[in-house]
């Protein structure tokens, strides 16, 4: 597979006039982060005057600029080495063919790999495993991250007295067709990396009964794979391609209609871009 050397780059746009931003709010990075960003650190990320914290715009973590920025100045620039993709689905060295198969079988096949590589990692090797950090702080469920406050909602989590609440309204059709679809998406994946999750419960020591449970563990993980691929994926685009991925950091600028910020490709490893749009939230926090 190529490798890919597009770089993702989030740029604030705040007007050149002086802007006082309430830094206070989000002084210091909040301690849970700090494995993200030393990972991040490790695969060649740039990063700005930025720190995360607590949301003031919405629900989960946001990220702010804890001083002063001018216009065009760059946030940080993430490698796309650090990113998860399409092509890690499917240069995965256990399941990479049967996702590679199910990409080419027609529309969606992409997004359920994706899901299945983001499972199947989690599974099998967690906070430790090569993206561990970043996965760790992906909303695996409404109870994860532990203390994170993350407030992820999901319809993919309801009961289903929740769904059914729903029924009269436009929404009740999107609800049942989401978790119908990634039902379908769960089956699949449990028949392609069920067997590499089973082998690493063994190999680490699992009791049987854990090993027993290896399917209702992976159904469980896809719907939080599914939950991050639809709620903080973006769309790159390389020569006519497009490819659906999660770009750590970036993933945090989403939180407000009115965004003043904005993030560009490049494919020459050159930080580009700038300024041209209004923006700069009095608070500080960058919002995508």
């Amino acid at each position: 597979f190529r490798r890919m050397l597009l770089q993702t780059l989030a740029l604030l746009q705040l007007p050149l006039a002086a802007v006082s931003l309430a830094v206070s709010t989000a002084a210091a990075t909040d301690p849970r982060h700090a494995p993200l960003l030393s990972w991040l650190e490790r695969w060649g990320t740039e990063l700005g005057p930025v720190t995360l914290g607590k949301s003031s715009v919405g629900a989960g973590y946001g990220a702010f600029a804890s001083r002063d920025v001018t216009e065009g100045e760059l946030l940080f620039s993430v490698p796309s080495t650090a990113c998860v993709g399409l092509y890690d689905a499917c240069g995965d060295a256990d399941v990479g063919e049967a996702l590679a198969r199910l990409v080419v079988k027609g529309q969606g096949g992409a997004t359920v790999a994706l899901a299945g590589l983001l499972a199947k990692e989690w599974l099998c090797a967690g906070e430790s495993g090569p993206r561990g950090p970043y996965l760790a702080m992906l909303p695996w469920d409404a109870a994860w991250p532990p203390e994170a406050e993350q407030e992820q909602e999901h319809c993919l989590w309801w009961s289903e007295a929740q769904v059914d609440a729903l029924e009269g309204s436009p929404a009740y059709s999107d609800a049942v067709g989401i978790r119908d679809e990634v039902a379908l998406a769960a089956k699949v994946i449990k028949s392609l990396i069920g067997a590499s999750v089973r082998r690493v419960y063994k190999e680490r020591g699992e009791p049987p009964w854990a090993v027993w449970r290896a399917d209702d563990d992976i159904e469980r993980a896809v719907r939080g794979a599914f939950v991050s691929i639809l709620t903080r994926s973006f769309t790159q685009e390389d020569g006519g391609d497009e490819e659906k991925r999660l770009v750590p950091l970036l993933d945090m600028l989403q939180h407000a209609a009115e965004p003043n910020v904005r993030h560009v490709q490049v494919s020459d490893g050159a930080a580009e871009g700038g300024g041209g749009a209004e923006g700069g939230g009095g608070d500080g926090e960058a919002e995508g």
